[in-house]
Order: structure tokens, then C-alpha cells, then sequence
């Protein structure tokens, strides 16, 4: 090659090269402009992400931290007191250590694979921690309403009911806020998401949740004994009174006597069972109806249960309890209305009517003597007639019969089965007794006790 053809051939080529290192340069200020456009934007991108997300942990840390200590100051507040030291200083340990246990959460909410289980836990703690407070609010209210109970009278209204509250609930609302020594047999227990009240000497518990809902949804948690006796001495009145004028009485039921007294013989006392009761004598393969007293015992808003438990119950006359459906062993689980309604029904069975037959003889038919023979007695006293006790009815004629000597002994029982309807044993019975000895018979279809002068 020439030499000015070298020449100018490394001149083009370091022109080239030139050119080419500058290209290059040029690229890796580009790409470095790029790198750091990136860089920064990517940064931004970062910042914006990060920064909300650990606020809002500050935050929510802090929110937690306070929401601690308001948990802590709740407890330790007058509303969480019942005022008795021991058993508030029993409270506050449970809950302090209930409290211990939602911070626990908290702190391990990071290491969680699902926080929203642990946040439905915090929210569990604090609702036991409300339903409590709620809960010393209802039972000193409800110990005072307990207390003021105790000393009531049967037919007041205001005497508790043997068929309410289980009495070793109450028994543990009255320990609880009474204080004293008994408050020691009450221990604090929680089982999942509820606060139990145990009383190791019954062995029986109180779940405060559910005693608190109770209230909320308005349930009658202390019941009162239904009293019945202004009604039952209402319809007295009604039966016995002139259906045209309330100052005649009706014959069928009340005697007039000298000096405008008034009465019921036995057989009146009778009569007036059967009407109020639904009963017809003449018919006595039929059950009473129930009569006057049908919607205290059956139907929608009876009160059975509480004048077979309360009235029923004090008076000595029963023992058992009456059938609500709640024992599986008694007529086959089945309630009192339902053992009505089964055995009247259109489809009743054999079985269903043996059940009935039953309940009648053993429950129903008690109770409707009993509601008769309290409306008899009390409205007969409110209007100031005389009931005439068939025991001394009978002594008189006993006395009377023995005065004519001429009649042998064997006709006076002949005279008082004229009279009163009495069986050969029940003459008998009267016949050979000693003078003074009391005899049992059936007058009129009623059993009675009878002295022979």
C-alpha cells in the first residue's frame, strides 16, 4: 500500500474509532441515566408502598397498646365492682389475666399466617370483658329484686316461682354481690368465648354471656309465682250472683237463711264445683271441660305450671313436677298442651288417648279441684257466706236419728243412704264406729271425714 493511502486509511480509522468510542460513551451515559431514572422511580415506588404500611403499623401497634390499658382500666373500674373486696379481688385476677392474654395476641399477630384469627380473638376478649361488666350490673340489680322476693306472700305476685330460674343460679347471683364467706364457694372459670360462674359447693355453674342475652332479649329471668286467688274469687261472684240482679243470689247455689244470712250446703258446694269446673254429674263418663278455669291450665299464656309448682306445691298437695315437655321421661317428653291437643285431635291414638287419661287423673283434675275449691272458699268469704262443712251435716243427722229410740239401729244407715247417697261399707263403717271416732266416707260422690256423736 502507498503511503498516502496508509495514511489516509488510519485516519478514516481512527475517525472510526473516535466515532465509535463516543457512540459508546454516549450509550453508557444513556444507560446510566436510564439505570438512575429507574433507580429513583423504583425508589419512589418503594417509598410510597413502605411508608403507609408501617404507619399504619405504628398505629395499629399504639391503637393495641391503648386499647391494653383501657381493657385494664375497665376492670379495675366501680362498674366491674360488686363492692364486696373478696370477690372483686378474685374478678380482677380472671380478668387481669384474660387481659394477659389478648396483649399475648397482639404481640404474636407479625408471626401469624392468618391475622384476622387472631383479630377475631382480641374482639372475643373484649366482648368477655363487656359482657362481665354487663353481667355485676344485672345480678345486684336482680339480688335485691331476690331478696325483696324471699319475704313475699304466696298470692302477691311478688314471690319468686319454684318453676322460673333454677334457684342454684340465684343461689350464685346471691353469693356473688351478698360478699361474706358463702362469696368464696363461686370461682371464675372461662370456657371458649364465655365467663362461668361455678359454685364448688352445688357443683352447678351460671354463664354470664347467656344471662346477659337473656335480658336483652327480654326474657322473664326471675318468675313470680302467678297468683289466683282475686280471680278465682271473681268468678265466685259471677256464678253465684242473679244474672238479672246482682243483689239476689241464685238458688242453685246459695241457701237464705233467718236474718238475711246466707249459705252453701254441701250439695250446693258440690253443684257449684261441677259448674265452675265444667263437670256434668249426669255425664260421668266424660272429663270436665275445665269450665271457668280452662285458659289458666291449657292455651297459650297458662299459668299451670306455676299453680301446680307454687300454690299447689306450699299447700302440700303435690310433689312432682308439672309436665312442660322438658322431661324426656315423663309422657314421652310431650308437654301438657301438647298431651291435650294429641288426644283430642281428630287423629288421636290409642296411645295418645291412654296418655291423656292419665295426665287427667293425676295432674289436670287436681288442679281443677284445687282452683274450685280456692274460689269457693275465698269468695265465699268475701261475700260473707256460710259454707256448711258436710261433716257436721251428717253428725246432726246421726245425732237426730239417734234420738227416737224407737228406731232400730239398723235403719239409720238406710237413712243416710237415702240422704247422701252412702255405700253398704260406708254404713257398715257408721255402724260398727265407736261415738267420737272419726270415719271416712263418700258423700255425694266426694270423699269426707266424719265424726259419729
Amino acid at each position: 500500500m502507498k503511503d498516502g493511502a496508509l495514511e489516509l486509511s488510519k485516519t478514516l480509522l481512527d475517525q472510526s474509532l473516535k466515532r465509535s468510542s463516543q457512540r459508546e460513551a454516549t450509550q453508557q451515559a444513556r444507560t446510566s441515566q436510564n439505570l438512575s431514572a429507574l433507580t429513583n422511580i423504583a425508589s419512589t415506588f418503594a417509598t410510597q408502598a413502605i411508608a403507609p404500611k408501617a404507619d399504619g403499623l405504628a398505629k395499629l401497634n399504639k391503637d393495641y397498646a391503648n386499647a391494653t390499658q383501657k381493657l385494664y382500666k375497665k376492670v379495675g373500674s366501680a362498674d366491674y365492682d360488686t363492692g364486696f373486696e373478696g370477690t372483686d379481688k378474685k374478678a380482677d385476677v380472671f380478668m387481669n389475666g384474660i387481659i394477659d392474654d389478648y396483649y399475648g395476641i397482639k404481640n404474636n399477630m407479625k408471626n401469624m399466617k392468618d391475622p384476622s384469627l387472631g383479630m377475631q380473638d382480641l374482639a372475643n376478649i373484649e366482648n368477655m370483658i363487656d359482657e362481665y361488666g354487663k353481667g355485676v350490673t344485672n345480678m345486684l340489680a336482680f339480688n335485691e329484686a331476690i331478696k325483696e322476693a324471699s319475704t313475699a306472700d304466696l298470692n302477691s305476685g311478688g314471690k319468686l316461682s319454684n318453676a322460673g330460674a333454677p334457684s342454684n343460679q340465684l343461689q350464685i347471683i346471691r353469693k356473688i354481690t351478698g360478699g361474706g364467706i358463702e362469696a368464696e364457694d363461686i370461682e371464675f372459670k372461662r370456657e371458649g368465648n364465655n365467663i362461668i360462674l361455678y359454685d364448688v359447693k352445688s357443683k352447678t355453674s351460671l354463664n354470664i354471656t347467656e344471662f346477659n342475652r337473656a335480658q336483652d332479649r327480654g326474657e322473664e329471668y326471675l318468675q313470680y309465682a302467678k297468683p289466683t286467688e282475686e280471680l278465682t274469687t271473681g268468678f265466685y261472684g259471677d256464678i253465684v250472683k242473679n244474672e238479672n240482679d246482682e243483689g239476689v243470689y241464685n238458688p242453685t247455689f246459695i241457701t237464705k237463711g233467718d236474718d238475711d244470712t246466707y249459705s252453701m250446703t254441701p250439695q250446693q258446694q258440690v253443684d257449684y264445683k261441677n259448674s265452675i269446673m265444667g263437670n256434668d254429674p249426669l255425664k260421668p263418663e266424660e272429663k270436665a271441660t275445665g269450665g271457668s278455669f280452662k285458659g289458666l291450665l291449657q292455651g297459650d299464656g297458662n299459668i299451670a305450671e306455676s299453680i301446680w309448682e307454687d300454690q299447689m306445691y306450699d299447700a302440700g298437695l303435690v310433689i312432682n313436677e308439672w309436665p312442660t315437655g322438658d322431661d324426656p321421661k315423663a309422657f314421652d317428653g310431650l308437654s301438657s298442651d301438647e298431651i291435650i291437643a294429641n288426644a283430642t285431635g281428630p287423629n288421636a291414638t290409642k296411645k295418645d288417648k291412654e296418655r291423656y287419661n292419665k295426665f287427667y287423673a293425676d295432674f289436670y283434675e287436681p288442679a281443677l279441684n284445687f282452683l274450685a275449691n280456692q274460689s269457693i272458699k275465698a269468695g265465699a268469704a268475701s261475700m260473707q257466706i256460710t259454707l256448711d262443712d258436710p261433716t257436721e251435716d251428717v253428725n246432726e243427722q246421726i245425732a237426730e236419728s239417734a234420738k227416737d229410740s224407737k228406731i232400730e239401729e239398723e235403719k239409720l244407715p238406710e237413712d243416710l243412704k237415702v240422704k247422701y247417697g252412702l255405700s253398704e261399707d260406708d254404713q257398715e263403717k257408721l255402724k260398727l264406729a265407736k261415738s267420737g271416732e272419726i270415719v271416712e266416707v263418700t258423700i255425694n260422690g266426694k270423699l269426707t271425714k266424719i265424726r259419729k256423736t
